[in-house]
C-alpha cells in the first residue's frame, strides 16, 4: 500500500516521469484512514486522476492517490453532503480521525 520512489509517469496526462519518494493508493475507505494514521502522510499530496497536474520535479511531499469509486463512497453512508470533491473527502476523513483518535 505504501510505496517508495513510485513512477509518476501513468499518474499525469503529459507523461512527465517523476518519482514520488513516497506514495500511497487508498482503493477504499479503509485504506485511506489507515494511510491516514502513518504520521509521515500529515501534509501529503491528494493526486485523482492526474489531469490538471504536472509535476516538473521530484515531489518531496507524500503523495496519497486516491482511487475510491464515488458509488462505493456514496453507497457506504460515511459520507457528509459537504464532501464533493476528493480533497474535500480526504480533508473530513482526516479531521474525522484526528477528532476520534
Amino acid at each position: 500500500m505504501i510505496n517508495q520512489g513510485v513512477s509518476l509517469k501513468t499518474y499525469n496526462s503529459f507523461g512527465v516521469a517523476a518519482k514520488a519518494a513516497l506514495f500511497a493508493v487508498a482503493k477504499t475507505i479503509e485504506d485511506l484512514q489507515s494511510i491516514l494514521k502513518d504520521k509521515r502522510f500529515a501534509s501529503a499530496w491528494i493526486l485523482g486522476g492526474g489531469s490538471n497536474t504536472l509535476f516538473c520535479n521530484t515531489p518531496k511531499t507524500p503523495i496519497i492517490h486516491l482511487a475510491i469509486s464515488w458509488l462505493e463512497i456514496m453507497g457506504c453512508g460515511m459520507v457528509d453532503p459537504n464532501v464533493r470533491t476528493q480533497v474535500d473527502m480526504y480533508n473530513h476523513y482526516k479531521n474525522k480521525l484526528t477528532l476520534e483518535g
